[in-house]
C-alpha cells in the first residue's frame, strides 16, 4: 500500500486488500519504530522457536519454560503458549505430548509385553473409556 499511495486512496486500497485503515496506520507507525515491548516480544518468540527447534520439535510449552528459566530468561507459561499459538506458529505439541505420556503411564507401562492386537485393544480401551 505504501508503494501505491500516490495512485490510489488508502481507503480504496484497504477495501481491496480487506484490511482496516486503522490497522494499516498502526502497522506503518510501529513498523518504523517498534516499542521496547515489541522488541522484547520478538526476541522472546525467536528464543522460544530456537528452543523448540533444538529439541527436534518435541518440547511443549512447559519444557520450553524450564529451558528459559535455565537461561535466566523466565516467561509465564501463558506467554509461551500464546506465542506458540499465534497465527502461523502451530508448533506446540504439548497436547499430544501430554496425551501420549498419560497413555504410556496409565495404560501401557505396567502391562506385560503385549502382542500388536492386544496393544491396539488397550489403546482403544484407554481412548474410549
Amino acid at each position: 500500500m505504501l508503494e501505491h499511495q500516490h495512485c490510489f486512496s488508502t481507503k480504496r486500497m484497504a477495501r481491496v486488500l480487506r484490511v482496516s485503515r486503522s490497522g494499516y496506520y498502526h502497522w506503518r507507525h510501529y513498523a518504523q519504530d517498534p516499542s521496547n515491548r515489541m522488541l522484547n516480544r520478538d526476541y522472546r518468540d525467536v528464543k522460544i522457536k530456537q528452543i523448540f527447534d533444538d529439541s527436534k520439535e518435541r518440547y511443549g510449552a512447559i519444557r520450553i519454560q524450564r529451558e528459559l528459566i535455565d537461561d535466566q530468561e523466565p516467561a509465564a507459561i501463558k506467554t509461551i503458549f500464546d506465542s506458540m499459538s499465534r497465527k502461523g506458529n502451530c508448533w506446540d505439541n504439548a497436547v499430544a505430548e501430554s496425551f501420549f505420556h498419560s497413555l504410556k503411564v496409565e495404560a501401557i507401562q505396567y502391562e506385560p509385553i503385549m502382542t500388536r492386537d492386544e496393544m491396539r485393544h488397550a489403546v482403544f480401551e484407554y481412548d474410549e473409556v
